[in-house]
């Protein structure tokens, strides 16, 4: 009787999906709360909106993000002054990156009686 035994160990690529980010900042202290705030996308030196919330939340979520690096700001706006400046910028972390140096190991067994 003849045995054979093969184990092999295959790499699958890992798929990452998209997931949600939601950027937080501090209420207004003091005078009138601000009418919206909005959210951008910066990418070099265009501004992409991705959303807007009433000036009293201090949270926005913005679905479904592609993974990879992504930098955002927020503005507060209020009719008729138009809006603020660029709060500070933030931004997601990277794509995670293979290991690299991995080893793929085939072994063989086998058995004749």
């Amino acid at each position: 009787m003849r045995k054979l035994l093969l184990a092999l160990l295959m790499l699958m690529p890992t798929v990452v999906e998209a997931a949600d980010v939601t950027l937080a900042w501090d209420a207004r202290v003091g005078g009138e709360a601000w009418q919206n705030v909005r959210a951008y996308e910066k990418v070099g030196t265009t501004y992409t909106r991705v959303g807007e919330v009433a000036g009293t939340v201090t949270t926005l979520t913005i679905p479904n993000v592609v993974p990879g690096v992504h930098t955002y700001i927020v503005r507060s706006f209020a009719t008729p002054w138009g809006e603020s400046v660029d709060s500070n910028a933030v931004s997601t972390p990277g794509p995670a990156v293979a290991p690299s140096g991995l080893k793929v190991t085939v072994v063989v067994t086998v058995t004749i009686p």
